[in-house]
């Protein structure tokens, strides 16, 4: 398939192992080996090429499942304004991201808000850990690149889950 075709499974189903295997497959086209390792130097170099400063990343996989992984909201709103501004790449990319309300992780947890229809994003989420990262259309028709997470919270995911939903919505009104 093309590789439109797998960005958008990856990041409207979540789907780890591809974004694994992408990493290790930008290793092997850029670097000539297909590990972890090469695809995180290329990923460095694209980024940094682009004018995404990578001060504060620290990547050990392509899912984010590694324990050491970071990744600033200053970073990933860099790195998704530049991704908007890229004529080329903003279709694919823009439609690989679950839409509020209608599909992905975000089908449900905002139907009936401002953001419904307005506001696509990845989110993601470990242990202890939620985040959002992606745009917000406002009413006014502005386009926002916006990276929410929520770290160390206490008790379950629901209610931090649902404050950054009312956060998300807030952004769209």
């Amino acid at each position: 398939p093309p590789l439109s075709a797998i960005v958008q499974r990856t990041n409207m189903r979540s789907v780890n192992l591809y974004a694994e295997v992408l990493l290790r497959a930008i290793g092997l086209a850029q670097k000539g080996e297909g590990s972890a390792e090469a695809g995180i130097a290329a990923t460095y170099e694209y980024w940094q090429n682009r004018g995404v400063p990578t001060a504060g990343v620290q990547l050990y996989d392509g899912a984010g499942m590694a324990p050491r992984d970071v990744l600033p909201p200053a970073f990933l709103t860099r790195l998704l304004s530049v991704m908007y501004q890229d004529e080329q790449s903003r279709p694919a990319f823009w439609e690989s991201l679950p839409v509020a309300g209608r599909s992905g992780s975000l089908r449900n947890g905002l139907r009936g808000t401002a953001a419904e229809g307005r506001l696509r994003a990845k989110s993601g989420s470990l242990e202890q850990i939620r985040a959002y990262s992606g745009y917000v259309t406002r009413r006014d028709g502005q386009v926002l690149a916006f990276s929410i997470m929520l770290n160390n919270y206490e008790g379950n995911g629901g209610p931090a889950r649902r404050k950054l939903y009312a956060l998300m919505a807030k952004m769209a009104e």
